[in-house]
């Protein structure tokens, strides 16, 4: 995925969306993999969601990276559900059947893919925002 100004500035607009959102959340960005873009963590009560954002082909190792991360934490992070939101910009094409594959895959969490609009906000496809 190409790094313009604007696709390095999605993180940060993302967890501006979310933070208007969702009252009482607290958030942070984490770099989990170099070359990719930071990862927003929103922790909730009882539940944990990472907002990635990136192109088809980052999907997997910023996942995989995810878990490692998660497996860090486990201590304080076990009693929580886990969730893995990957965010794909207005202008990043995938395939057909992209969607279907990461949210049928149930093993570790729950995995959703959705599309940003051009401003960079969810193109809510989750009902619990």
């Amino acid at each position: 995925m190409q790094s313009s100004p604007e696709t390095l500035g999605l993180p940060a607009e993302l967890r501006s969306t979310l933070t208007d959102l969702m009252e009482g959340a607290t958030f942070s960005e984490e770099v989990l993999l170099g070359g990719c873009l930071p990862v927003v963590m929103m922790l909730r009560q009882h539940s944990l969601t990472a907002f990635a954002v990136g192109d088809q082909a980052a999907y997997e190792p910023l996942y995989e990276a995810f878990k490692r991360h998660y497996l860090k934490n486990s201590a304080q992070w076990s009693t929580k559900d886990v969730a893995f939101v990957y965010c794909l910009p207005a202008d990043v094409a995938v395939d057909p059947d992209f969607y279907s594959r990461v949210e049928v895959d149930v093993y570790f969490c729950s995995k959703y893919a959705v599309r940003l609009d051009r401003d960079g906000k969810l193109a809510n496809r989750l009902g619990w925002l």
